[in-house]
């Protein structure tokens, strides 16, 4: 257990004794020795839940084999209060269909005592969510998290007539299985619209990794601001999936516009559109250095400690958690002005322009490599703004949401 995990077990007090069900589209692996793998970060995120919920069965699609590299292996000898439940693994809609009653079987293991039942949409070919409460029994609590809702249409790109259809219909089914839940955590008021029985309590939450310790004290946060204050040139960073959805194609223009004198970028992720965008900015004779995307903890926020500004273009409604990564670096922030981002910027701590506009996004980068100094002191109040959003702060509350709907069912630790 990490020390920041072992502060938070001790700030959360009591552990809920109720049995809580949690299918979630979380990838398992089962290797040759019975040993079960996830990714780390979400392996990372169940680790807190458990220390309040520490009787849980997840039910999560699981591939028979050896892992990918960087995955980490579930001690279960550690939590001997979880379960894993194998769900089918489909690697194509056709496949996914077809599993479909295998699906419903392990779902409906819900049923047997438990009295904390979470609702997932993110899951995929169909969210598990849909099912649930249908399935379940009334008198159980259900809960869900909603911090993304990658099915709604990205404005400024082109969509098809499926992809039409699809949106509408995903948005209205999630709608109506969540009018079913008693509890909801969003990341950001643009989801209050999927939200609207009153009987669902909604608790906004951040969607953030980060440890407690990983944020640089007030100290390091000056020293990096003189460092910064050094640098000849504006560096300027992009951090994520290199996806048009992200905005990179604009970044990219908005870059040639300023020029390489006053500005070094750097894109350091991978995606499908990374060829096409390398393509794009020999065209338009944009400086780039591209890179390989590092493992996320210290190599990554090492790269956020060497930059001036983090540029956030997205054109989605989606909440990045690098926002509150560079926060905790004292790194100052460029971002559309989408919902999902304008919940946690403001002007205090960044600059905000509108989405998919070239000219106001070349106009910022140009304004923050003149005025350095002011990007500087923005990054120094940003640092202090996120210390409420970390990792373990989301999961106090939401303990303290479940000990609401939950009433008394917590028992003394032992």
């Amino acid at each position: 257990m990490t020390a920041s995990a072992a502060r938070t077990l001790g700030e959360f007090g009591a552990p809920f004794a109720v049995r809580c069900f949690h299918p979630i589209g979380v990838l398992l692996y089962k290797d040759s020795e019975g040993a079960y793998w996830t990714d780390p970060m979400w392996l990372k995120d169940l680790r807190l839940h458990l220390q309040y919920l520490p009787s849980t069965t997840v039910a999560s699609p699981c591939r028979h084999g050896a892992p990918p590299d960087g995955w980490e292996r579930i001690e279960l000898d550690q939590f001997p209060g979880l379960e894993l439940l194998e769900l089918p693994y489909a690697e194509s809609s056709i496949r996914g269909i077809l599993a479909l009653p295998s699906l419903i079987r392990g779902l409906a293991r819900g049923r047997r005592g438990y009295q904390l039942i979470y609702a997932g949409f993110v899951e995929w070919p169909l969210p598990y969510g849909w099912f649930m409460r249908l399935l379940m029994p009334k008198s159980a609590v259900f809960y869900s998290f909603i911090e993304s809702s990658f099915w709604r249409l990205t404005p400024g790109l082109p969509s098809t007539l499926r992809q039409k259809v699809r949106a509408l219909v995903t948005e209205r089914l999630n709608a109506a299985a969540l009018r079913r839940c008693d509890l909801a955590f969003i990341t950001q008021d643009g989801y209050r619209s999927l939200l609207t029985s009153e009987k669902t309590e909604i608790v906004k939450t951040a969607p953030s990794w980060l440890d407690d310790e990983w944020l640089v004290s007030a100290a390091e946060a000056d020293e990096l601001a003189e460092q910064r204050l050094l640098e000849p040139r504006l560096r300027v960073l992009f951090a994520g999936r290199v996806e048009r959805e992200k905005g990179i194609e604009i970044l990219l223009r908005a870059s040639a516009e300023v020029g390489s004198d006053a500005m070094a970028l750097t894109v350091l992720g991978d995606g499908s559109a990374r060829e096409a965008m390398v393509a794009l900015a020999e065209e338009l004779g944009c400086a780039v250095s591209w890179a390989d995307p590092v493992p996320y903890g210290q190599p990554f926020l090492a790269q956020l400690r060497a930059a001036d500004l983090l540029v956030v273009p997205s054109l989605s409604d989606e909440q990045p958690r690098v926002v509150f990564d560079a926060m905790s670096q004292g790194l100052a922030v460029l971002a559309s002005s989408t919902r999902g981002l304008t919940d946690v910027l403001d002007a205090d701590t960044s600059l905000l322009v509108k989405s998919g506009d070239v000219g106001e996004l070349s106009d910022s980068l140009r304004w923050a490599s003149e005025h350095k100094d002011e990007c500087v002191h923005m990054g120094r109040l940003s640092r202090d703004r996120v210390t409420s959003w970390t990792h373990s702060g989301a999961h106090r509350v939401r303990y303290g949401a479940f000990q609401a709907v939950l009433g008394g069912s917590a028992r003394p630790q032992r």
